[in-house]
């Protein structure tokens, strides 16, 4: 696969040796080791950027004006979901299983799941609003939604977190600083 890259990131080079080039990685040590390699095999590297996903959302959403200032603290979504799970908030409907040891951190996943899939406060907060999907998804899952859509409005509050940056990435245009190029490097899969 290096050899690949590469080859690629020549072929590039060739084509327009001075435009922004970006390569996604998945994880910051393998964005340092490919661009010491690349660097030995070319020589030096010249406006190449390695990026995560994560790396290259934040970008995009800066660039596009979508997102300001830092994202919230480490770990802010673990405290904001205990103090949601302590606050007395989960009635009946979730009271044993919130009872259970694991249950923050099987509801921080579900959170997590929900935002993964783009659903924001305003459309948690839709289906609440509207009385007969209130009815048609269940005291469970309406609870949840409820409690998901406080959690993102505090999230939010803080500067947000990675799902903040994603999503505002994908409503802005692409801007110039990843440059026409992005290659995507040593994925086996895009879970």
């Amino acid at each position: 696969l290096e050899s690949a890259l590469a080859d690629r990131v020549a072929e590039v080079r060739r084509e327009d040796p001075f435009s922004p080039l970006t390569v996604v990685v998945g994880c910051n040590i393998l964005a340092a080791h490919m661009r010491r390699v690349l660097a030995e095999r070319a020589g030096g590297l010249f406006n190449v950027r390695f990026a995560t996903f994560a790396d290259l959302a934040s970008s995009i959403a800066w660039e596009g004006g979508l997102v300001r200032g830092a994202a919230a603290p480490p770990f802010a979504d673990r405290v904001i979901v205990g103090e949601l799970v302590s606050s007395g908030k989960i009635t009946a409907a979730l009271g044993e299983s919130a009872k259970t040891r694991g249950f923050a951190e099987v509801l921080s996943a579900t959170f997590s799941d929900l935002a993964e899939a783009g659903c924001a406060p305003r459309e948690a907060a839709s289906v609440l609003g509207n009385h007969a999907a209130r009815a048609r998804v269940g005291e469970k899952a309406a609870l949840t939604l409820s409690l998901y859509a406080e959690f993102r409005e505090r999230m939010e509050a803080l500067g947000g977190d990675i799902h903040t940056r994603f999503a505002a990435a994908l409503a802005c245009p692409l801007g110039e600083s990843p440059g026409k190029h992005i290659l995507a490097y040593g994925f086996y899969d895009f879970n």
